[in-house]
């Protein structure tokens, strides 16, 4: 649109990346809070310029409560705002940093697998929403996941595909280490969905252990753990299908990778599905009486203040819609049989997630007396710059007093919206759900009409090398090419960075391209 940034009151800076800053602004229009991605034009092409108008139409058809919202773009000639919702709990990078930071004043460490269901669930139904329309993540991080103070998850910053190229190239020139990178695209292979459930394995794993899956003292050291699929093994305190359920996700061949519809299905997603349900319809009843019970009380009110006033009698207030009268309208919704859900899920949690949830709290106590022995404390975060304004900084989403997190809260339309995408997901009477059913006919169909792709010659040794030979020529490349080829675990990378620079000049970011070759080779 060529509307103006007037409207918006720039507050602070909360973010930078390829795209250029991530600022908070407040609308002078409705007080609000949001987020206002700024991209410079100017470094952009034409085709790049025009595919990141058709990736926002994309992003504005996406309406999901586990999505932050987008709400306008606005074009100044050199510069794109794009506006979106503000999610005010900070989001799980910070979450996973003060976890740690209790576990080093020697409380809990890790989270509970309850709260940790609770989080995934969300992140997944998010993701799965974003699939089905045929959209890519292609930046999925513990940075992108945001949540509100009510313990709602938004997961954000996707869709800018054109100004957010996840390319070995890029890697590291745009979007930092590449902690999320898979197997594939350390390989060059095009990014798709698989790629996206990699990186979504890697949150999980980083939930569990507050640190990531792979990790390396530099460039070379990372790749060759990806490729090799080597981490760590969560705690054993954790549930034997959460295990599974990371090593579901992490596998290095992307053909055998689990779509997120795949990974819904499975029992430990099939429980958490049932216990978000369970715990939304109990949220949104009680919110429902609360609600009718403040009109009647406020009628009344109002009632008695016109009698006391006019000192006539008043009509009375209309009779509150009854629960009955509320259910029959919600079980009229279309594709979605509520009435039989909220049958199934009313009153206590079903029998597994009661079990769940006992073993989960059992699990806490014994991870509490491990916390309690000397161990080695984790590395703490660098302090984070001042901020320039007297803005507050994000409030993690509220604990109850014995230290779980509350359980989401959502409005009755986002509610049904939810219900209605997990009814699709439930598996009933050993049968695939309605979601993977039109998933797999929709695969079978796409594979039945995929012409062969000719192989890319940049997904071998051999031709990356002759890639790099025809772009920086034989001198260049065999000098960078020796000196990262030299690199051990013990070097500093910063320094091995700056000499291979220096020898490649411009063409710094073919760098990446040497270091995907040695994993290659080796």
């Amino acid at each position: 649109s060529d509307l103006s940034m007037d409207k918006y009151q720039r507050i602070k800076v909360i973010g930078k990346g390829a795209f250029g800053e991530a600022v908070l602004v407040k609308s002078t229009v409705d007080g609000n809070l949001y987020v206002s991605k700024e991209i410079d034009l100017g470094s952009l092409s034409k085709k790049d310029r025009d595919a990141t108008d058709t990736e926002i139409r994309i992003l504005a058809g996406v309406d999901h409560p586990n999505i932050t919202k987008y709400i306008e773009s606005i074009h100044d000639g050199k510069n794109l705002y794009i506006i979106l919702e503000y999610a005010d709990g900070g989001d799980l990078h910070d979450m996973i940093k003060r976890q740690q930071q209790a576990g080093m004043r020697g409380g809990q460490i890790p989270f509970p697998e309850f709260q940790i269901r609770n989080w995934f669930v969300q992140i997944c139904l998010a993701l799965q929403e974003l699939h089905s329309k045929k959209v890519l993540h292609r930046d999925l991080k513990t940075r992108n996941v945001f949540m509100t103070k009510s313990g709602q998850i938004k997961l954000g910053d996707f869709g800018l595909s054109t100004v957010l190229k996840n390319t070995m190239a890029q890697a590291n020139t745009l979007c930092g280490t590449p902690y999320y990178f898979s197997p594939e695209l350390c390989r060059n292979k095009p990014y798709d969905s698989k790629s996206d459930v990699w990186a979504l394995g890697c949150i999980l794993y980083e939930m569990c252990t507050l640190r990531h899956a792979f990790d390396g003292k530099n460039m070379k050291a990372l790749m060759q753990k990806i490729l090799k699929g080597i981490y760590p093994p969560i705690s054993s305190s954790y549930s034997q299908e959460l295990s599974s359920l990371i090593k579901f996700m992490l596998v290095r061949d992307e053909s055998k990778r689990p779509s997120v519809t795949q990974i819904l299905e499975t029992p430990w997603m099939q429980t958490s599905l049932k216990l978000l349900v369970h715990n939304l319809t109990q949220m949104t009843d009680d919110e429902e009486q609360e609600a009718r019970q403040a009109q009647q009380r406020t009628a009344e009110l109002i009632a008695e203040a016109n009698r006391n006033i006019q000192g006539a009698k008043v009509k009375p207030p209309e009779r509150a819609r009854s629960q009955e009268e509320d259910q029959k309208e919600l079980q009229d919704m279309k594709t979605m049989d509520r009435a039989a859900l909220k049958a199934f899920l009313k009153g206590p949690a079903p029998a597994e997630i009661q079990a769940d949830i006992e073993s989960t709290l059992k699990a806490n106590e014994e991870v509490k007396r491990e916390a309690s022995e000397p161990a080695p404390a984790p590395v703490a975060p660098a302090p984070a710059p001042a901020p320039a304004t007297e803005e507050p900084a994000p409030t993690p989403p509220a604990q109850t007093p014995d230290g779980e997190f509350g359980i989401v809260k959502l409005a009755k339309a986002q509610f049904a919206t939810i219900q209605q995408q997990i009814s699709r997901l439930m598996c009933r009477d050993d049968k695939p759900s309605v979601a993977l059913a039109e998933e797999e006919a929709e695969a079978a169909a796409a594979a039945q009409q995929a012409k062969p792709q000719e192989p890319n010659e940049f997904m071998t040794a051999a031709g990356l090398r002759k890639r790099l030979l025809e772009e920086l020529g034989e001198a260049k490349f065999n000098e960078a090419y020796a000196l990262m080829r030299a690199v051990t675990d013990a070097d500093d990378e910063a320094e091995v960075i700056q000499k291979t620079e220096a020898v490649l000049g411009d063409q710094a970011a073919a760098r990446n391209l040497i270091t995907q070759l040695i994993s290659f080779e080796e």
